[in-house]
Formats: structure tokens, sequence, C-alpha cells
């Protein structure tokens, strides 16, 4: 039998597992509790691995019906359409009916019930494809559930067969851009609640920032009602030590509850996940001390809007600042951001003549940085290269006038013709993933690497072109020192906090959607004195003066950037 806890298997089927104490707490914030008559209701888990959710969810429902009823006798004809588990994968679906016996047989069920009762309740189908064709048919209200639980697979697009992927975004209007297959889950779940059902799931919580995920948070906001959300990402709440950045959230079909209440958690442990539970289900007082932190917030964003899960005072300054300011590549600025060029096959295309035997022509050779060569705050070349295969208009060289490059790719043509870009350029198979522009070379530009605890932005005064993982910024109307010196600040920093996607150690993702994010001052607005201040070079190694300068010339109080400091330091 294939070892479920493989990494490879996790990595295939989107396999993480969840530890016991945050599944109780999910039960809990569900409403799944003992006290309720749990036999007369319906729970679905529509991924459930080797059993996490359900292992717990069983054993409340047969010490339901046992309260209720007194015995365990008759539970075959009262439990059959209690619980649905999902499981696509049929070795991990085995082993989740060896721990759900282990539950059953300690509440006093026979072998026969036994099978009989997991033969119903666990399905092993691709969730997305099952009961599809009852959404819109009479038999949809006997198929819906009073609660869905679980743990949605984490799977990114490229390791789905196409036909499969196209058939997916057929069916579900949520898959957007490279969506990773758990949003598609989350919409299905919720179109499979009962009416004042609930849903809570764990997932990474990326689809609640970034691009890919504004189709989901449309739907979301737009037909239910969000409830609580657990930030997670300072903690490690599965089985397994995964690099997972994951969020709890709390969905009902229908509340008469506006409000929402955001927690963030340091640790997760039995005493913690308790706290929580009281915090949210209580209305206890959160503490810091406790390693926990609450919001709540009458209203919620509405349409695709990102979900910032920071406090009141957080908001207010970040809509103010968003209110003032035009956004970063708003036509008065004249700035562009960008990302470098991704090429498909490094180990090819980026080289360094110094140190390997390699001839090629040199007009087909590009200056290129990376991240390494900036790590020490300026550019520290490390003399590659990047091989271009575009000409100034964007068509591609022909290969034939340059038999030296010519050579060398075929040399490398396995490689470079096994990419996939390749497999679908036909003739064009030595194209690179993104188009170069050579001209981007001789142009100054701010370069800002994909993660970071802390704003790095380096200038290149005009001699390099951008490796993909680093993000670059055209300053436009802008003096490059200067609009570096703001985009150094804490104030900036700010923004790319509010919709970064979070990741341990508060690194942050400086990706060109959230870099787009962040406004600036007119220019105008900036007073002689203060420009010349930006310029100053010194500045850059006081911070304490350098984020009261930009806050003053944003047009901040003190206590807008104290919380700005409270929030990003």
């Amino acid at each position: 039998m294939l070892d479920t806890q493989d990494p490879i298997f996790q990595k295939l089927h989107g396999a993480v597992y969840t530890n016991p104490e945050v599944v109780n707490l999910i039960l809990d914030l569900v409403g799944y509790t003992v006290d309720k008559p749990l036999f007369t209701q319906r729970l679905l888990d529509p991924s459930a691995g080797d059993g996490a959710f359900l292992i717990q969810a069983v054993s409340r429902l047969l010490s339901s019906y046992k309260k209720r009823n007194g015995s365990i006798r008759d539970t075959v004809e009262a439990l059959s359409s209690c619980i649905r588990g999902i499981e696509i994968n049929p070795q991990a679906q085995g082993l989740c009916k060896q721990n759900l016996k282990t539950v059953m047989s300690s509440h006093g069920l026979t072998n026969i019930e036994i099978t009989q009762l997991l033969d119903k309740w666990l399905v092993c189908e691709d969730f997305l494809l099952w009961n599809r064709d009852l959404l819109s048919s009479d038999e949809y209200g006997n198929s819906r559930f009073d609660y869905v639980v679980g743990n949605p697979p984490y799977v990114r697009q490229e390791l789905i067969p196409d036909a499969k992927m196209s058939l997916y975004r057929s069916l579900y209007s949520t898959i957007y851009d490279r969506a990773d297959l758990y949003v598609p889950f989350i919409q299905h779940s919720l179109e499979l609640l009962t009416t004042n059902g609930s849903l809570s799931f764990i997932c990474a919580d990326r689809f609640m920032r970034n691009r890919y995920g504004k189709r989901l948070r449309d739907f979301i906001v737009s037909n239910y009602q969000l409830k609580y959300i657990i930030d997670m990402h300072k903690t490690s709440p599965f089985a397994d030590d995964v690099s997972a950045y994951p969020a709890i959230f709390v969905i009902f079909d229908s509340s008469d509850d506006e409000s929402v209440h955001v927690l963030s958690m340091e640790t997760v442990d039995e005493d913690s996940c308790d706290k929580a539970r009281r915090v949210l289900l209580n209305e206890e007082q959160a503490s810091s001390n406790d390693g926990i932190v609450s919001h709540r917030f009458d209203y919620w964003v509405t349409g695709d809007a990102p979900w910032i899960l920071e406090s009141a005072d957080h908001h207010a300054v970040l809509r103010k600042l968003e209110a003032e300011h035009p956004l970063i590549e708003d036509e008065t600025h004249g700035i562009k951001v960008g990302i470098g060029v991704a090429t498909g096959a490094d180990r090819v295309y980026i080289v360094n003549p110094t140190k390997q035997d390699i001839d090629i022509e040199a007009e087909a050779l590009l200056p290129i940085v990376t991240t390494r060569d900036i790590a020490s705050g300026e550019i520290r070349w490390s003399g590659k290269y990047v091989i271009n295969p575009f000409m100034s208009d964007g068509s591609l060289i022909d290969l034939d006038e340059y038999p030296k490059l010519k050579r060398y790719f075929d040399i490398h043509g396995e490689v470079v013709k096994n990419r996939n870009v390749a497999k679908k350029s036909g003739a064009k198979w030595y194209r690179t993933i993104d188009r170069i522009y050579p001209e981007l070379v001789g142009t100054p530009k701010l370069l800002i690497p994909d993660v970071k605890a802390d704003n790095h932005i380096v200038k290149d005064e005009g001699r390099y072109y951008p490796h993909h993982n680093l993000y670059y910024v055209l300053p436009g109307k802008w003096d490059i020192d200067a609009l570096r010196a703001i985009l150094l600040s804490s104030v900036v920093r700010f923004f790319i906090w509010s919709y970064a996607v979070k990741m341990r150690g508060d690194f942050l993702r400086y990706q060109a959607q959230y870099l787009r994010r962040i406004h600036l001052p007119m220019l105008d607005s900036i007073t002689d004195e203060q420009l010349v201040a930006l310029k100053n070079p010194a500045l850059m190694a006081d911070k304490e003066t350098l984020d009261r300068l930009v806050a003053e010339i944003y047009g901040l109080t003190d206590s807008d950037l104290e919380v700005i400091r409270k929030t990003v330091v």
C-alpha cells in the first residue's frame, strides 16, 4: 500500500493532514457539537484523506446519538445519511476506513454495522465532479449538508492534466488565473450547504489577498456570511512540517449578524485552541500574553477586494492613504512596475562566459542581475548573462544568422525543447517564457527581490536585465533616489504588509500585484526641501528620520505613523 505520509504522495494529491486540536476547534466553530441532535443532520468532508476530520466528527455523532437514545443500537438506519467523506485516492481512503473502524468499535458498534455505515459514508470520487448533476435537480435538497469541514487539497494547476483542468474551469466560475485546486473545492462545498448551514476549512490564506483569489472572494461575500477568520501563518497546525501558510475561516449560509471576527494565533496546541474557542464563541477578551490578537469588524469588504485581517485602526490609516494619494502606476507618476525574465531553463539560458567554455555571439547576450547580486543592498554583479532570442520589435532572431548560438542550442536541445513554452511554440521553440526587452538594460530602475523580511530596494543605474525573481520599478517622472527613499519607508511597507501574502518569520512577497497597490504622493505636493532630504544618502541609514519625513509628505499624523510602525516593525 502507498504510504500517504510520503512527500511525493502529498505533493501529487495535495495531502496535508491536520492536528486533532485544530480539527476540534473547527468542529466547535461550525457548531457540530455533542449537545445537538447530530443524527438528524448531515456533515461533509470533501477531501477526507486519512480521516483527520471524520475521526472527530464520527465520535461526536455517535456520542450525540447515544446521549439522545440511551444506547447505540439501530445505528445503520439512523445514521447512514449523516456523514459523507469524499476522497479521490483509494489508498488514502483505505487508511481513513481503518481509522474510523477503530473509533466506531470503541463506541460499541459491531463489525457488520461498521462495514455498512462506512460503505454509505465514504465515497471514492473526484469531489469537483461529485454531485454536480444534482445542483439544479429536484434531488438537490436531499444532497445538501448542514456542515462542511475539512482541509482541501493543495494542488497547483500544472500538476493537473490540461483536459481535466479545462473541465474544472467550465464548471467553476471561481477558477481564475493560476488558482490552486482548493479554490473550486471551496466553491463546490459552499454550493452544497443547506440554508443556515456552516462551513469551515483550514487552507492556504493566499486566496484572501492575491490575484487568483479575486473571484472566490467575490463569490463568498456576495452569497454568504463570513463569520470567523483565524490567521495561523506564524504557526504549524498540520501533522507534518509543510511549507503552507494557513488560515481557518468559517462561513455561514446566512446570518443575522453581519460582523466578522478576526483572530491571529502564534501557537497551535490544546491550550491556545481552547483560548481561541472561548474568544470567538464566548466573547472572552483576547490577550497577547496568550499569543492571541482579536479584532471584530461590523462590516466586511465587498466584491473582490482583498481581505485585510489587521485592526480597525490599521484599516482607517490604509483607507486614508488610498483616498488621498494616487496609485504608483497612475499616469500622474509615469511609473511602471514589472518583473524580470523567466526562461524556463536557467541553466541553459543564463551563462557566465568567464567561468564557462561558451562561445555565443555577444549581441545575443545581455548582462543579468539576480537576487544574490543585490543581497548586500547594492549591485555586485556576478558576471552572468541571459541569452536573448528576441529582436527589438519582439520577433525572434533567425538562428541561421547566429551560428554559434544555434550550435549551443543544438548541444542543449533536449532541455530547451522539453520546456512547456517550447512545446507550445512550435518553430519558436527557442524563445524564453517571457519576452525580453533589450532596452530595459540601459534604463535606470529600482530592483526588488520577491521574498524579503523588509523593504529591499536597490538602484540599477541602467546596466542590467533583471532575473525573474526580481521585480523592477521604472521611476517615470520621479527622481529615482527620491523614489527609492519613499519605497524604503515603513509607510510603503505598510501597503505591502496590508496586501501581500505573509510567510513565516513575517517575510512578505514583494510581487508586482502587491507593489501596484502602493499609493504615492503627488510630486507637486513635495517641497524642494523635502525632495533634497529624500535624496540625501545618509537618510537611508536613519530609519526613524526617514519614516517621519515620508509620513509628513503623505500628510500622516503622529498617531497614524504609530499605527503603521506597530504593524510593520
